[in-house]
């Protein structure tokens, strides 16, 4: 099974402002997006290609493609310093001098893309027509609506817009799908203290690669935003926190607005051309620590295996390969939270099995509050709004396992956990469950078979939580139960057993068999006999007519409610509401 990533384009101006490379290797480091591409655009784009190509290969990702966007007569070489011998004929990537070929092959192949756009439109205006696609978005660190540079109160010209300004009138004048991050919200937006510190001394790769060109940046830069010290804090990063509107869309406000690029390059409230745009920013101290996880993520991977790791904070091992259709493991992790953090809202289509071994918080599914500590395990299921957070005296540490196919819901009603809509029970046997679970997160990502060993063990754990909640003829019974009551709910609808198993959260086969071995009847047979016994009571005892009788109890067609009441009642409906009225 795939995991749910953003397929995306970046297009960057790197080598002018520092921010782009705190952006750039922030979005390398995230499991939630597939960067099918990296353009490169204004001023000297062959400079600013062999920036990202030194990245790339430092990080060990040079199958991500890199094309040269449009170039300008802008002359800016700041980071050219830490480039030393590093030139773009060494790169063992493809290299695209024709931006229009990379852009359309990525938008045909992918189902849905979204552009990051960090730099003037230049690039974009000139492939308009291909973005007026509903499967492109774009996100655009760009403008300024009512505040201004370094938090002015009044709305600045935009350095992205003013480079060229016909290039964001034609983006803004289009039908393209437009979120809009501008300065309004970027103007404060500076890591310093332990945040900074901790990116500052550490010795790993992404790290490195941010410091060392910061350092750089700031003796040559010849802009304003370099007033600060590198040894205290980064400067002001807009274009990293477009890559947070990118990544966590939940930390911000939005307001839909109308937005006009004016000749002088403002970006204007006025006009027809409605623009999504993040208004306000929340959880700021959140931002900030999952940027030194991910300036600080260790990675190994493998055609099987990808593995994410910050010591003493988290590990993350996903497997790239679907194994057996029948149940296969998807990830396994473990996460030392912090005070207060939260995880979500967000939906996955396969479960997620999380072992507390210390702490507590509280999961929310779909508005449900259910509070966990330690000793409990808690589930995410499948299709559904889950979020979770940590205590802010006492954060979680915990384990989990993400697992899916075929046989994933009959085993996971086995387990206990969807006896109830909490999703959080206290087994009996926790020690063993958490024992295995860190057993899985402890194989080595370098040996063969590796998918294979964590079936297993997903195997084992789950037969430690097999009946130990309640018995499964009880479990059983409280599935039919529930679906009995839906049924009685929903018989006037158009209802189809795989919209039942949805909702009960199993497995359509599964739910069939169970269902016919509590009631004796099939589902489809419970809900005819359900539908004509509605029937009798409104014909016996209502004046409405047969047709809206036969509507009211889930019939489209009033001969086949006819022929289906004669069927089971011996009798044609108006001949039952004659022998009912002779009768009273």
């Amino acid at each position: 099974m795939d995991y749910i990533k953003t397929n995306l384009i970046i297009d960057t101006d790197i080598g002018e402002d520092i921010d782009d490379t705190w952006a750039l290797v922030f979005l390398l480091s995230s499991q939630f997006v597939d960067v099918k591409l990296i353009s490169v655009s204004t001023g000297d784009v062959n400079y600013k290609a062999t920036l990202v190509a030194k990245i790339l290969t430092l990080l060990h990702m040079t199958h991500i493609p890199i094309c040269l966007g449009k170039s300008s007569s802008i002359e800016e070489y700041s980071q050219k310093a830490w480039l030393n011998d590093f030139n773009l004929s060494s790169y063992e990537g493809i290299i695209y001098k024709n931006f229009e070929e990379p852009y359309r092959k990525v938008i045909d192949e992918s189902q849905n893309i979204t552009i990051l756009e960090l730099a003037p439109m230049s690039t974009l205006a000139s492939i308009k027509n291909l973005l007026e696609n509903q499967r492109v978005k774009v996100i655009a660190m760009a403008g300024s609506i009512y505040h201004g540079y370094f938090n002015s109160k009044e709305p600045s010209i935009e350095c992205n817009v003013v480079r060229d300004i016909e290039a964001a009138k034609a983006i803004f004048n289009s039908k393209i799908n437009i979120t809009l991050v501008p300065l309004d919200i970027c103007g404060d937006f500076i890591v310093n203290g332990d945040n900074y510190q901790n990116i500052l001394n550490s010795k790993n790769i992404r790290s490195r690669i941010v410091i060392e060109n910061y350092q750089v940046w700031s003796k040559k830069y010849k802009g304003n935003a370099n007033a600060f010290n590198p040894k205290q804090s980064s400067s002001i990063l807009y274009d990293l926190l477009a890559s947070f509107v990118l990544l966590f869309p939940q930390y911000f406000d939005y307001l839909h607005l109308p937005i006009t690029i004016t000749d002088d390059g403002h970006t204007s409230v006025q006009g027809n051309r409605m623009v999504n745009v993040a208004i306000k920013k929340h959880k700021t101290d959140a931002m900030f620590l999952t940027l030194v996880e991910r300036t600080n993520t260790d990675i190994e991977t493998n055609k099987r295996i990808l593995k994410l790791s910050v010591e003493g904070i988290y590990s993350l091992t996903y497997v790239l390969q679907t194994t057996n259709p029948t149940l296969f493991v998807t990830e396994v992790g473990w996460e030392q939270r912090h005070h207060g953090s939260n995880f979500g809202p967000l939906e996955r289509d396969y479960y997620i099995l999380h072992v507390v071994e210390k702490g507590k918080g509280v999961l929310d599914v779909d508005g449900k509050k259910s509070p966990f500590k330690e000793g409990d395990i808690f589930l995410v299921p499948p299709h559904t709004k889950v979020a979770y957070s940590a205590d802010e005296n006492d954060p979680c540490l915990y384990h989990w396992v993400a697992y899916s196919g075929l046989f994933a819901n009959e085993l996971t009603v086995k387990t206990g956990l969807t006896i109830s809509d909490t999703y959080v029970i206290s087994p009996i046997k926790f020690a063993s469950v958490l024992q295995k679970i860190k057993e899985m997160n402890e194989i080595a990502t370098n040996i063969s078979g590796v998918e294979f060993k964590l079936l297993g063990h997903l195997y084992i754990l789950f037969s430690e939580l097999f009946n130990e909640n309640e018995p499964l003829v009880l479990q059983d019974k409280n599935h039919v139960n529930k679906a009995i009551e839906y049924l009685q709910m929903h018989y006037q609808e158009e209802l189809r057993i795989n919209d039942l198993a949805k909702h009960l959260l199993l497995d359509r086969t599964y739910l069939y068999r169970l269902f016919k071995q509590q009631t004796g009847l099939s589902i489809k047979e419970y809900l005819i006999n359900l539908r004509i016994e509605k029937a009798k009571d409104l014909i016996a005892n209502t004046n409405q007519s047969l047709h809206a009788i036969s509507v009211l109890v889930g019939y489209s067609s009033y001969l086949s409610f006819s022929n289906t009441f004669k069927d089971k009642v011996k009798m044609t409906p108006n001949v039952f509401r004659k022998i009912h009225k002779q009768q009273k």
